[in-house]
């Protein structure tokens, strides 16, 4: 999914005259991607629900659907 992202991206930076390219995506960076979510994600929902902190308990929340996402486009990844 990241990947077709990608090439829409560049697709569309052609037709608008735009020179930018985005960086590939490898197994190794997504891998990096999902540790550093799932760590962040443990800690912001174990502080967030230890001090009962809703922005905390959120961004938890946020940071494992990133890691839960990045898991998933690992398993995926050509």
């Amino acid at each position: 999914m990241i990947q077709s992202i990608n090439r829409t991206i560049d697709k569309v930076n052609k037709r608008i005259g735009v020179n930018m390219t985005l960086p590939t995506i490898s197994k190794e960076l997504l891998e990096f991607n999902e540790m550093t979510n799932t760590v962040t994600a443990v800690t912001c929902l174990s502080i967030g629900l230890l001090m009962s902190s809703k922005v905390l308990t959120g961004v938890g929340v946020v940071a494992s659907i990133g890691a839960s996402i990045a898991h998933i486009e690992k398993k995926k990844f050509v």
